[in-house]
């Protein structure tokens, strides 16, 4: 027992010295004690830290040079699994790393979480270790736990290390274990330094596989023929983060197809990709498939003309089991060309049922937008497709999303002049009394935005006897005929027809009464425990404005001011 107290004793005397630092008294208390029987390669019974991880924490270069000369084991490991070379790359001591380094200390060795001392320098910011262990020959693409390399670690804050490490020949396009190359990875974080320089090294390289012009071809409008790579990185750089991702991401398939001896027979396949799918929907077996699929594996996810991947040209051409083949073999859904339009955008334009229901299979993201700000439902919309529009709404596509305008599907579809297809949304729930950023409803757009129906009138009429047929199914037929005045009928029916019988003026002013009360219905029926008239009377202030004739305004469609004593005292203008 005594011996095991002085014992512990003296190993706490040990590392107490060691954190005093470096003295002759100290020197000669250290090797008296390790002659005693402290075991020098043995970690500290209270905080588990080696010696020369202790000399190290504490700066102490001569105790480390003195430890290691009484044998102390260069590459031991303390907590997280850390050699003394992970610590000092972490602090940034120079000294002590050169030491280690001439002592033979291995230099790539990883700690708990796959990281190498280079890992920890770049972390730390410690430019100067970086430089010190990419001379001695670190591995300089060495991936983490989560498949960062230092490049991605540089990417996040340090933009000296970014361009030592690009300098001394990091990878650009090694992906993490989410898919972000270091360069995505330095868009997320928001570095603009790190985007510009490892943006402009993957372009030289697209320059250098001679396919510039392709890239140029891909970017669209947002590049000039004459642009030079480094003005085609100041244009990404100036998009919005958004778009800076999507452009980024197509750069890198291009890169990756500059540097594949598959590029020329990728270039045949991508001007009539219909001869690759001929070539495997004609092979003679289940092998053969998978031996073509699996050579072009690859480059399944490489854009060519437009941005579009093979994906986005099996939809084009309507190939569903090409699509599912693509998809089994890692072609990404959700991929953007270079307008923004991923596959199923290009399915819901063509209404292509069987591909849209493969690619929801997937897991996709069923309300991505693309450059104008049109999910696949505005989309389907727009190109009058029922079905399609039917499919997405089960699929719980949001009917009520705005793109770059402002419009909804349903003002789109008003906008094109379809009444089934505004019949198919305000029947899944699509809000008629949303406002575009030109101030506009989906009815008003009928009005004012289509020239075609300003002499034809009946999709406006449909729609307006939809409405009308809900309001009166919500019990607030008879209300709303009160408040019509000289537009009030017995039926739905015939008060479509004496609003449409009306100058714009007349048509806009009882159209946004019919919206008013369709959307106090619809909140009504949603609600539950709020009755109608408690809905009315907490929307008060609007239904003023609503309700004030349209001779009374000076302004068509536009309210004189209601009698304060009208108002209920909870509402807010």
């Amino acid at each position: 027992m005594t011996s095991k107290i002085t014992r512990l004793k003296n190993t706490r005397r040990f590392f107490n010295i060691i954190q005093q630092g470096n003295s002759a008294k100290n020197t000669a208390i250290l090797k008296r004690l390790i002659h005693s029987g402290i075991h020098i390669n043995e970690p500290s019974p209270i905080s588990q830290i080696m010696p020369l991880h202790a000399a190290a924490t504490y700066g102490s270069l001569e105790i480390i040079q003195l430890l290691i000369g009484l044998g102390a084991t260069i590459d031991a490991r303390s907590t997280n699994n850390e050699t003394l070379l992970h610590w000092a790359a972490r602090r940034g001591l120079l000294e002590v790393m050169q030491l280690l380094l001439a002592k033979g200390a291995m230099i790539d060795l990883e700690n708990n979480n796959r990281e190498t001392p280079l890992h920890l320098a770049v972390r730390y910011n410690h430019p100067v270790i970086v430089k010190l262990l990419i001379d001695h020959h670190a591995k300089i693409d060495s991936q983490n736990w989560c498949g960062d390399t230092p490049l991605h670690l540089a990417a996040e804050q340090t933009p000296a290390i970014v361009q030592l490490l690009l300098d001394h020949g990091a990878r650009i396009d090694i992906e993490n274990s989410v898919g972000n190359t270091p360069l995505i990875f330095s868009v997320i974080m928001n570095n603009p330094f790190a985007v510009d320089k490892i943006l402009l090294v993957f372009i030289n390289k697209i320059v250098e596989g001679g396919q510039l012009n392709t890239l140029r071809q891909s970017l669209g409008m947002l590049c000039k023929r004459e642009d030079t790579p480094l003005q085609i990185v100041q244009r990404i750089i100036a998009c919005d983060p958004y778009h800076q991702l999507q452009l980024i991401k197509l750069i890198e398939s291009h890169y990756i197809a500059s540097h594949s001896p598959f590029i020329s027979d990728a270039a045949r396949f991508w001007q009539d990709p219909r001869k690759l799918f001929e070539i495997i929907q004609g092979a003679p077996s289940e092998e053969h498939t998978k031996a073509i699929m699996g050579s072009i594996q690859k480059y399944i996810n490489v854009p060519y003309l437009r941005g579009y991947t093979l994906l986005h040209w099996a939809v084009e051409y309507n190939q569903p089991n090409i699509v599912r083949l693509l998809l089994d073999h890692g072609a990404r859904p959700n991929i953007h060309d270079a307008t923004g339009w991923t596959p199923l955008h290009l399915a819901a334009a063509s209404g292509y049922s069987e591909i849209i229901q493969i690619l929801l299979s997937k897991n996709i993201n069923i309300n991505e937008k693309n450059r104008r700000g049109d999910t696949p439902l505005q989309i389907a919309a727009m190109r009058n497709h029922p079905k399609t529009v039917t499919l997405l709404l089960e699929k719980r596509a949001q009917i009520d999303e705005r793109n770059n305008n402002g419009d909804t599907a349903l003002h789109l579809a008003m906008q094109q002049g379809l009444p089934e297809i505004a019949a198919l949304l305000l029947q899944g729930g699509a809000k008629v009394d949303i406002k575009n950023h030109t101030g506009k409803t989906a009815l008003g757009c009928v009005i004012t935005d289509n020239p075609k129906l300003k002499e034809s009138h009946l999709v406006l009429e449909n729609l307006l006897l939809i409405l009308i047929d809900k309001i009166a199914k919500w019990d607030q037929f008879e209300i709303l005929r009160k408040n019509l005045g000289p537009k009030s009928a017995p039926t739905p029916k015939m008060i479509a027809k004496k609003i449409m019988s009306g100058d714009q003026a007349e048509k806009i002013h009882y159209i946004t009464i019919i919206e008013f009360y369709y959307s106090l219905g619809y909140l009504s029926e949603h609600l539950g425990t709020l009755s109608v008239n408690e809905a009315h009377e907490l929307s008060s202030p609007v239904s003023q404005i609503v309700f004030s004739s349209p001779s009374s305004s000076s302004q068509a469609g536009t309210a004189a001011k209601p009698e304060e004593k009208h108002r209920h005292p909870k509402c807010r203008l």
